[in-house]
């Protein structure tokens, strides 16, 4: 288990505290331990919303990176050993064996992302985060309490003057970024990538230029944040620039090309969970909102200028009340592959798209092993190496969909990408059982989990301050 107050637990009254989560009683209330008290403290489930352990990190890592997708939401990493008509049976580090009904799938990743995590949070205010306003005052001399940016239920929320929020992260030539935003649709943030900082001593005035004076004015991006680009972000449309400075210190400003219409959003809550994916090599950089794609840009024509480590958020408003949270935010490599989860689905046929960007071959699959796919397609039967392959879906006669919280179910969530969800048995310092109405009674080793959910964090994040 992780060290003496490394874990964290956060309450409905929005307090979060340091100790260790021991396990649970009979009774279902936690047990934690805090180095200021003489005995463990009982706290029962529905004061907590969520418990995260190890601050976030690892504690031991999974041995496969292939996992399942149900029909509640559910992604249950493991290694695939058979498959049958009616169920997919696969091995897993943390809870050896489960087999699962195929009509609860939804599809099969087999290589998503090969589990090379650069980031995933926030969940400790000891996480460097970086603070920067739009006029570059000196942040070291405002209260922890007054600042824009605040730290609050495992998520970055914005109040206060128009400012950005900033980590330093080694990208990797391909890389994806996921998290929710909560806000509405006056104040959408905008994402921050590969931002220096650089910002010269000597600005040059432009010449010529006056429909740009105010966007080069005090307050424009590159003179907080250097060369960087900045994404808006919005469910149904989307804009690309880049800010920074040419050779001869003056500042720039691009607006790239967009190849995607607008998108309609019929989403009646202010979630959005947005997912970017980037490949420097090749400039192809893809926003997509709630699983449909958003935005298209090629950034290869600033690309030379973007040599900067930083991501983050930037909101270019004013607010007196909090209207921006982002929460479950994470960094890893991207394999390249365009395609979004929605657009694999068919009403009649089995997809099974490859590793090697283009290629998708879809029928009836008839077997899954951790070595090969076999299916009937109109191409024959084929055998597909599993090393080889993306992900498979299975065929839906209608469009997935979320579903709602089942009461009285917690969730546990494994580092990356993996999470269980079932109602609580029994547990110990070696494991947590729960009974998942998708795949029956697991019983799941401690030293795997990430963190334990009681309730939705959808509610604070979207009726905050």
């Amino acid at each position: 288990m992780a060290a003496d107050n490394h874990d964290l637990i956060n309450f409905k009254n929005h307090d979060t505290l340091h100790g260790k989560f021991i396990g649970f009683t009979k009774s279902g209330k936690i047990i934690w331990r805090n180095n200021a008290a003489d005995k463990n403290i009982a706290f029962t489930t529905p004061e907590v919303r969520k418990i995260v352990i190890n601050k976030g990190k690892p504690i031991k890592e999974f041995t496969h990176k292939g996992f399942i997708e149900l029909t509640n939401n559910d992604k249950i990493p493991g290694k695939f050993i058979s498959y049958s008509n009616d169920k997919i049976t696969i091995n897993t580090d943390y809870s050896g064996t489960i087999n699962i009904p195929k009509k609860e799938i939804l599809n099969v990743h087999f290589n998503p992302t090969g589990h090379h995590f650069r980031y995933s949070g926030p969940f400790s205010k000891d996480e460097k985060w970086l603070l920067k306003y739009a006029d570059n005052r000196d942040t070291s001399t405002i209260d922890e309490k007054k600042k824009s940016w605040q730290f609050k239920n495992f998520s970055l929320t914005h109040k206060g003057d128009h400012s950005a929020i900033l980590k330093k992260l080694d990208l990797p030539e391909k890389f994806k970024i996921t998290f929710n935003a909560y806000t509405n649709q006056f104040y959408y943030p905008s994402l921050v990538l590969m931002a220096d900082l650089k910002i010269p001593k000597n600005i040059k005035a432009i010449e010529n230029n006056n429909q740009y004076s105010n966007r080069y004015g005090r307050y424009n991006k590159a003179h907080s944040l250097g060369n960087c680009i900045l994404i808006s972000l919005s469910p149904t449309r989307s804009t690309l620039n880049f800010h920074g400075f040419n050779d001869k210190n003056t500042p720039e400003l691009k607006t790239l090309n967009n190849i995607v219409k607008n998108t309609s959003s019929d989403s009646k809550t202010s979630k959005t969970a947005f997912e970017v994916r980037c490949d420097k090599s090749t400039g192809a950089t893809l926003l997509y909102a709630n699983g449909k794609m958003v935005a298209n840009w090629n950034i290869s024509s600033v690309i030379n200028k973007l040599k900067g480590s930083y991501i983050g958020f930037n909101i270019s408003h004013r607010s007196k009340k909090s209207n921006t949270a982002i929460s479950d935010l994470t960094v890893s490599q991207w394999n390249g592959i365009q395609d979004s989860d929605l657009s694999l689905e068919h009403e009649s046929r089995d997809v099974v798209l490859l590793d090697n960007i283009t290629d998708r071959y879809s029928g009836e699959i008839t077997s899954i092993t951790n070595k090969v796919v076999e299916m009937k397609s109109d191409h024959g039967e084929l055998t597909i190496p599993t090393d080889q392959i993306h992900s498979a879906t299975f065929q839906r006669a209608t469009p997935s969909e979320p579903l709602k919280d089942v009461e009285n179910e917690i969730t546990i969530h494994f580092y990356g990408t993996g999470s269980i969800s079932g109602k609580l048995v029994e547990s110990n310092k070696e494991s947590v059982t729960i009974e998942s109405s998708k795949c029956g009674k697991l019983n799941i080793k401690t030293e795997f989990i990430h963190a334990i959910e009681f309730s939705s964090m959808d509610e604070v994040h979207e009726n905050f301050d």
